[in-house]
């Protein structure tokens, strides 16, 4: 999911719905508890980090 999620330009909404979790708010919890991070966040650091490294 990591990977899919990074290169995705899905919305997380759709994301969260393709994985299971019937809302946002759910998949945005759980998310946050294993990353320590928002989604919107992990995408973000992990986008500039990708874009740094090239």
């Amino acid at each position: 999911m990591q990977l899919y999620f990074i290169y995705s330009a899905d919305k997380v909404s759709d994301i969260s719905s393709a994985v299971g979790y019937s809302s946002q708010s759910k998949f945005g919890t759980a998310f946050k508890k294993h990353f320590d991070v928002s989604a919107l966040e992990y995408r973000r650091f992990n986008k500039l980090k990708e874009e740094k490294d090239k």
